[in-house]
C-alpha cells in the first residue's frame, strides 16, 4: 500500500483536480490522506466529499499550523508500507505511482526519485550509489523537494518535518537520507507542478528564509562524519545555490539592502567552503555554473 499525504490550505480552485488525478492512478492500493490545515475556503468541504465517495480517502481537519505540521500529522496516521507527498495544487499522471513503485520493488530501494521534468532526459532508470543520490538531491537534478520521491515507512521512524520553519524539506532529507542503503532513480516526469500559484514559497519573500543556513550547517556538520568529501561539497554547493536563488528572489521583491547583503554573505560563505573542499574537481558543472551566474549578476 502507498500512503499519499496531501496538505490542504485554501486551494479549492486546484484541489478537485489534484485528488482526482491521484485516485485515477493505475496503482489502486492507495491510502490517500488529506490534511485540511484550517482552510477558510471550501477546501475542507471538498476533502469531506471525497471521503464519502472513495473509501481510500481519509480527511483530518486541524487548526492552521502550517505545512510541516500537516505533513507530520499525515506521517503519524499513514497505513502504507511506502509513502509519498503531493501538493494540493499539483496533479500526477495515471502511471506515475505505478512506475515508481514497480521499480522500487524490483530494486528493493529504500527511496526512489523522479527528476524534475526539465531534467528527465538526463536520467535513466537505475540503482545509484547512495552518495551519488544524495549529491543529486542536494545539488543536482532531483532536488530536496519531497513530492518527487517515494519513501519507505520503516525508515521514517523518528523522521519528521521541523515546524515553524521555511524550506523544511532540507531537514527532512538530512534525517532520512542517512538511513538509506539502496537508492533508485527513474526517468519519469509524471508529476505536474503548479509553479505560479499565488501563495507558494516563491510568490513572496519572507526574511526568515535566511535562517535556513542553520539547517544547512547542521546537515554539513553531521554528514562530514558519515560520508565522503564529495557529499560534503554537494551540501556546501546546495547552500550556495539556495542562497543565490534567495538573493535573486529578495531583489525581485525589493527586500531591504541589509537583507540582500546578509543573503549574499551566506552565498559567498558556502561557495568559498565548496571551493576550498574541492567542489571544482568533484562537481565541476555545478561549480562553474554558479560562478558564471554570479559573474553575470555582478556585470
Amino acid at each position: 500500500m502507498l500512503s499519499v499525504i496531501v496538505p490542504v490550505y485554501n486551494v479549492e480552485t486546484y484541489l478537485r483536480s489534484c485528488v482526482r488525478s491521484i485516485l485515477a492512478s493505475s496503482y489502486q492500493n492507495l491510502d490517500l490522506i488529506l490534511i485540511d490545515d484550517g482552510s477558510s475556503d471550501k477546501s475542507g468541504e471538498i476533502c469531506d466529499n471525497f471521503t464519502t465517495i472513495d473509501s481510500r480517502v481519509r480527511t483530518f481537519h486541524t487548526e492552521n499550523q502550517g505545512q510541516s505540521a500537516a505533513r507530520n500529522l499525515g506521517l503519524r496516521n499513514s497505513h502504507g508500507q511506502c509513502l509519498t507527498f503531493v501538493d494540493a495544487d499539483d496533479v500526477v499522471s495515471p502511471d506515475y505511482f505505478d512506475r515508481m513503485l514497480s521499480f522500487m520493488k524490483q530494486t528493493d530501494a529504500d527511496i526512489i526519485s523522479a527528476p524534475f521534468a526539465q531534467h528527465s532526459d538526463r536520467v535513466q532508470d537505475a540503482v545509484v550509489p547512495v552518495e551519488s543520490f544524495i549529491c543529486d538531491v542536494m545539488a543536482g537534478d532531483l532536488g530536496t523537494v519531497v513530492w518527487n520521491k517515494i519513501f519507505t515507512k520503516n525508515l521514517l521512524f523518528e523522521v519528521e518535518f521541523p515546524t515553524n520553519s521555511i524550506h523544511e524539506e532540507i531537514d527532512f532529507n538530512r534525517q532520512y537520507l542517512k538511513k538509506v542503503h539502496t537508492a533508485a532513480v527513474i526517468s519519469n516526469s509524471g508529476y505536474q507542478y503548479t509553479q505560479d500559484r499565488s501563495g507558494n514559497t516563491n510568490s513572496s519573500f519572507d526574511p526568515s528564509r535566511i535562517e535556513t543556513y542553520r539547517q544547512i550547517d547542521k546537515f554539513i556538520d553531521e554528514y562530514k562524519k558519515l560520508f565522503s568529501r564529495k557529499v560534503v561539497c554537494a551540501l556546501e554547493l546546495f547552500g550556495a545555490i539556495h542562497f543565490y536563488s534567495m538573493m535573486n528572489l529578495a531583489q525581485q521583491h525589493s527586500a531591504p539592502k541589509n537583507i540582500v547583503d546578509a543573503i549574499a554573505a551566506q552565498f559567498r560563505r558556502y561557495y568559498w567552503l565548496s571551493f576550498r573542499d574541492g567542489a571544482l574537481r568533484l562537481h565541476p558543472k555545478s561549480m562553474l555554473k554558479m560562478a558564471f551566474h554570479h559573474s553575470q549578476r555582478r556585470n
